[in-house]
């Protein structure tokens, strides 16, 4: 516990970062609010219902974390509307509408007091010229990456982020790898190589000896998760996350 707050650092880490990201949380919502109001004017065209789509995945992986749970689940509901070849039929338009309604009430309380203190963390790259971190994040979405980096280094981890499955692969595999982290935490979902394809090429390459991954995902099947147990995969936590119980199976992967 923090002797200024009596917050634990997770929650200082939940609040902080929300306070420096909210406005990026937003634009996803006004993004969503978007396309609902071009769905009700019958103008709804492909790249704005992809877009919708996109920033309902994304608030329904990271609104939970920073303790907004019903946005979550009403993001992952928008999210199956949006999503898929289906045509979105209007009177989907009145339930989106008042779902984005919900989600601007529910962020309205923020998670937590302002403490003008704690210096928000600003989510840093990889940078292979580093000696190699205790813990890798691969997440493309920079919110949610930022929460967990200001969380692991609140924890006294030293943390570095890779945004793209591709080069995730090419940092921690092979003989020319550069990121030998004890600790792996890997979206399913990236661009370039999806999760599931960077814990292929690790198990492939032998890095799984040496790291052990924590996988990451917003929409867990059960034919996937059993993937990735296969692949070797160490554990499988659902988005939205718990910041303490995610720091509690990082512990427990580090001290197995």
């Amino acid at each position: 516990m923090t002797e200024s707050t009596g917050e634990t650092p997770a929650e200082i880490a939940v609040r902080t970062v929300w306070q420096r990201r909210r406005p990026d949380a937003v634009a996803r919502i006004e993004i969503l609010e978007e396309a609902t109001a071009a769905l009700i004017e019958g103008r709804l065209d492909d790249e704005l219902r992809r877009a919708g789509e996109e920033a309902a995945h994304k608030l329904s992986g990271s609104l939970g974390s920073f303790g907004y749970p019903r946005g979550s689940e009403l993001a992952f509901l928008a999210e199956a509307i949006l999503g898929g070849d289906a045509e979105v039929q209007k009177e989907d338009a009145l339930k989106l509408a008042e779902w984005i309604d919900e989600m601007w009430t529910e962020i309205e309380h923020p998670p937590g007091t302002s403490d003008a203190t704690v210096k928000p963390a600003e989510p840093e790259l990889v940078d292979t010229g580093k000696a190699s971190p205790d813990v890798v994040v691969v997440e493309d979405d920079s919110i949610l990456a930022e929460l967990l980096l200001h969380g692991l280094r609140n924890a006294g981890y030293q943390p570095e982020w890779i945004d793209d499955g591709g080069k995730a692969v090419e940092a921690l595999t092979g003989a020319d790898a550069r990121l030998f982290p004890k600790v792996l935490l890997l979206d399913v979902d990236l661009p370039a190589v999806s999760g599931i394809g960077v814990l292929r090429a690790m198990a492939e390459t032998g890095a799984l000896e040496r790291t052990r991954v924590i996988m990451l995902t917003a929409h867990a099947s059960e034919e996937e998760t059993v993937k990735t147990f296969e692949l070797g995969a160490f554990d499988h936590v659902a988005k939205p996350f718990s910041l303490p119980v995610l720091l509690q199976r990082l512990r427990r992967a580090l001290e197995d």
